[in-house]
């Protein structure tokens, strides 16, 4: 059997769960959201070394499972409430679920290998030795919260970015948001002090005239080109999804970008991710992320790639 992770409503999951179906495959999404949870039997038994969990009526044998693709381990924590029930359940599905997850890994083919490989992934410090051991360039960066260094940065960055650490979903007036890419100055960081401050995740400012994201499947590499210069909203960070006013196109990554690409996720022992790139006035590829969790389904249905597909037929011909 083969197993898909994340939310069951995920229009990812739901196409890459038609491909396998269409193959003849018996597959199961395991809904990682917290409403499915609430539902959701879990059983460990050490003695014989068992491990079932029961949803919506249907029951996953771990043993039975023979491919994996996770695509969230497990549902996003919003906003800022929280209680010592609310933590202690959450933390308490999260132990185990990374124990169900890595049951797997050694069981069955698991796409980017082990959970906790790709959990390391999402690291900015880590990307940027990954990005140091491929060749490829990456933007001149801080992560810090010392007032001394930021001022020096910007002394020799004039042009910079802020950036979050990590991607987080915040609230603001009762709606969900997140943190875009926004340009700063020096003078922002005035009233700035070292304690009590978190690191902040600063970047050069790179003159870019595109994006790319590139979605890499095992060794396939997925390229759309994604023009946002005209956008009144976007033309700093695409995700403001000013989707009239963004332009995709299919887009040939040149051979030594790919090959760096490829490094990229050997380092971190990936088979799928999803990798932001952008384009500057010389030609210059930079590289600025590298999400193991990505999502490209609105590239798939903008530009017609089979990116789905192309997941689909990983799981059918890797198993361990």
């Amino acid at each position: 059997m083969k197993l898909l992770i994340g939310s069951a409503d995920d229009p990812h999951l739901t196409s890459i769960y038609q491909h396998l179906e269409q193959a003849g495959q018996s597959v199961s999404i395991l809904d990682t959201s917290r409403e499915a949870l609430l539902n959701t039997q879990f059983s460990y038994l050490s003695a014989p070394h068992q491990l079932m969990i029961t949803q919506q009526n249907q029951v996953i044998q771990a043993n039975d499972i023979s491919a994996v693709f996770c695509l969230l381990p497990l549902y996003a924590r919003k906003g800022f409430v929280s209680s010592n029930e609310k933590d202690f359940w959450h933390f308490t599905w999260r132990e185990a679920l990374h124990g169900f997850y890595a049951y797997l890994a050694e069981k069955s083919f698991f796409i980017n290998r082990k959970i906790f490989t790709a959990l390391a992934a999402q690291n900015k410090i880590h990307f940027f030795q990954a990005a140091k051991n491929a060749g490829i360039c990456a933007p001149a960066t801080l992560i810090g919260n010392n007032k001394q260094d930021i001022q020096t940065f910007f002394n020799k960055y004039p042009q910079v970015v802020i950036k979050t650490m990590h991607q987080i979903y915040l609230e603001y007036q009762n709606e969900q948001t997140m943190m875009l890419v926004k340009k700063v100055n020096q003078a922002d960081f005035a009233q700035f002090e070292t304690q009590n401050e978190c690191p902040v995740f600063l970047q050069q400012a790179i003159d870019k005239v595109f994006d790319v994201r590139a979605i890499v499947v095992g060794k396939q590499i997925f390229g759309c080109k994604i023009d946002a210069s005209q956008s009144p909203v976007g033309n700093l960070d695409w995700r403001a999804y000013d989707l009239p006013n963004t332009i995709h196109k299919i887009f040939d990554i040149p051979v030594d970008i790919q090959n760096k690409l490829l490094k990229v996720l050997e380092y971190f022992e990936l088979d799928y991710a999803c990798l932001d790139l952008c384009v500057d006035k010389n030609g210059e590829f930079w590289l600025l992320d590298v999400n193991p969790f990505g999502r490209y389904k609105w590239i798939e249905l903008a530009v017609g790639l089979e990116i789905s597909q192309a997941i689909a037929e990983l799981l059918l011909k890797m198993r361990r």
